[in-house]
């Protein structure tokens, strides 16, 4: 009794074509966690950067057609990146404020 068994043909077939599962782009969390560091650590540095990449990560998305996805992590990355420069210059100028008036 060596039968092999098989799936009756009139069962639907699962498994079969379809579309791969949309990956997040590495730019895009690379961006987001940028924009978290130009926050707490090193404002100008960090956050220079992490509007560079963001800005990167958002066309690789666009001209992927569907493929990539993390368009708002990277957006996210930006406006977060951005509220870091604007504290880092905010510091510089108190510290050189500060640092005139004494």
């Amino acid at each position: 009794m060596s039968e092999q068994w098989q799936q009756p043909q009139d069962q639907p077939q699962w498994g079969g074509g379809g579309q791969a599962p949309q990956q997040t782009s590495g730019k895009a969390t690379a961006a987001l966690v940028l924009g978290i560091v130009s926050i707490l650590c090193v404002p100008l540095i960090a956050g220079i950067i992490g509007v560079i990449i963001g800005g990167q990560a958002k066309k690789e998305i666009d001209s992927s057609g569907g493929r990539l996805g993390g368009r708002g992590m990277a957006q996210a990355g930006v406006i977060l990146s951005w509220i870091g420069i604007a504290w880092g210059v905010l510091v510089i100028i108190l510290a050189v404020a500060g640092a005139f008036s004494s």
